[in-house]
């Protein structure tokens, strides 16, 4: 009973605890806005290189659809070329069947 009261298992005693930072970098002005200016900089392209990948994306899936569209007008033609040969053969028949 008497372990549980102490104060370093109480919850309440956290606030004597103090933290020091002693990582502090003192920066002049100019450089402070030089630094700024190059995290900013650094934002800007992540994101620009963020979009970028997202342009990619959608042109590579432009062109896939185009080469699907490609495929799909090759076999339209194929097709059409084997209809007109198939009408060519329907009238060679015809005229032999009209000469004999």
């Amino acid at each position: 009973m008497v372990i549980l009261s102490l104060s370093s298992y109480s919850q309440t005693d956290t606030t004597n605890v103090l933290v020091l930072d002693t990582t502090k970098v003192t920066l002049s002005t100019k450089v402070a806005r030089l630094v700024f200016q190059d995290l900013v900089r650094y934002d800007g392209a992540k994101l620009e290189i963020v979009e970028l990948n997202n342009v990619i994306v959608l042109k590579d899936q432009q062109i896939n659809l185009f080469k699907q569209k490609d495929t799909l007008k090759d076999f339209k033609i194929s097709n059409l070329e084997v209809i007109i040969t198939k009408k060519d053969e329907q009238f060679g028949l015809e005229k032999q069947k009209s000469e004999s």
